[in-house]
């Protein structure tokens, strides 16, 4: 493959991220009101852990499980913002 084509490609994957992005974020908002009416808490430890034990679990590339982590955590954090 050459350079251009790959790039095309990622330039693709990441308008695909930023349209999924948005779409977590719009969920995140109304999770939030739906929380507040309910006098729960924006951060749910338990939830948050079992989260990500189940993408650990499912996700099939040990050597960048690493940094999937901690784009998930920050991916969470971005989340639970929002949803303040």
């Amino acid at each position: 493959m050459k350079l251009e084509t790959l790039r095309e490609e990622i330039d693709q994957i990441d308008a695909s991220l930023m349209a999924l992005f948005k779409q977590r974020m719009n969920v995140a908002r109304h999770i939030g009101t739906l929380k507040r009416a309910s006098g729960l808490p924006i951060a749910d430890p338990y939830r948050e852990s079992l989260l990500m034990r189940m993408r650990q679990e499912t996700f099939a590339d040990e050597t960048l499980w690493p940094y999937f982590e901690t784009w998930l955590k920050l991916l969470i954090d971005i989340s639970k913002e929002v949803q303040r």
